[in-house]
């Protein structure tokens, strides 16, 4: 991982730790993760009562963690022949407490400019999308930036069925 920046030229955004799940880039401000570690062993798997997004939980250094799967919180099927050597567990610290959130890689850490960052345009995605900051745009890919404490706390999944038309909406720019 590396950090990249524009000399000069500040963001509304601290440093950004850019993962992929799937084939897609997401975004956390580097503030919001505490630490980023191995995939553990996972226990707990299956537990009663609690929904199918939730991983388990793991032991991160004699505390209890639960675990969130990014990929099923996004409604993105799991592949049974994943290559897991590259999983990391993003350490997230909310009011409730510690979380972990799974996801495929971490890339590396990018300092965007006010330039790169675009607001998700009204009408795209509508409510189903309350968990994105912001888009960024990084040598031509786009980042989506999460709003970790609503991906978090949602009881719910996330759909990113508009990200075709944002992608159709920001190249037009």
């Amino acid at each position: 991982m590396y950090n990249k920046n524009k000399e000069g030229q500040k963001s509304k955004f601290d440093k950004v730790i850019i993962f992929r799940i799937e084939k897609k880039l997401y975004g956390l401000e580097i503030t919001d993760v505490q630490g980023i570690e191995p995939l553990p062993e996972i226990t707990g798997l299956g537990l009663p009562n609690v929904p199918d997004y939730i991983a388990g939980i793991f032991n991160l250094r004699g505390e209890v963690v639960p675990l969130i799967d990014a990929r099923k919180k996004l409604t993105i099927k799991t592949k049974d022949d994943e290559d897991k050597s590259l999983k990391r567990v993003l350490i997230i610290e909310i009011e409730q407490g510690k979380v972990g959130i799974i996801v495929d890689e971490v890339r590396e850490i990018y300092e965007f400019t006010d330039e790169d960052i675009y607001p998700l345009p009204k009408g795209i995605g509508g409510l189903k999308c309350d968990f994105v900051k912001g888009i960024g745009k990084m040598d031509e890919k786009l980042i989506i930036i999460l709003d970790i404490n609503v991906f978090i706390t949602s009881e719910g999944k996330f759909d990113l069925d508009f990200m075709e038309d944002l992608e159709d909406y920001l190249n037009e720019k």
